[in-house]
């Protein structure tokens, strides 16, 4: 992300993402698959705020015009990649 350091706007701020809103469960069991596939999770058993944002994407057009970068990363490749760097710097503190 060198291009935000060159390109981006002094004082800007800029959203990261990948711009394509999916529903948080879909991110949350994506991660349990990688990490815990037996794993169980709760949805549902705590009742939705009046306040709960129920679709919340990132707007990546400002980093895109800015700087020029466009997101090439997909989420589950992503994921994979930070689950596997935190399980390495687990195993060197071991």
């Amino acid at each position: 992300m060198t291009e935000l350091a060159f390109c981006g706007k002094d004082g800007g701020i800029y959203c990261l993402g990948s711009g394509n809103a999916r529903p948080l469960r879909e991110y949350i069991e994506v991660i349990k698959d990688k990490i815990n596939p037996e794993a169980e999770l709760g949805f549902g058993e705590i009742p939705y705020s009046s306040e709960q944002v129920m679709l919340l994407c990132a707007d990546t057009q400002e980093l895109e015009r800015d700087t020029g970068f466009v997101p090439f990363v997909d989420f589950e490749t992503g994921i994979s990649r930070t689950i596997d760097w935190y399980i390495r710097k687990e195993n060197l503190k071991k």
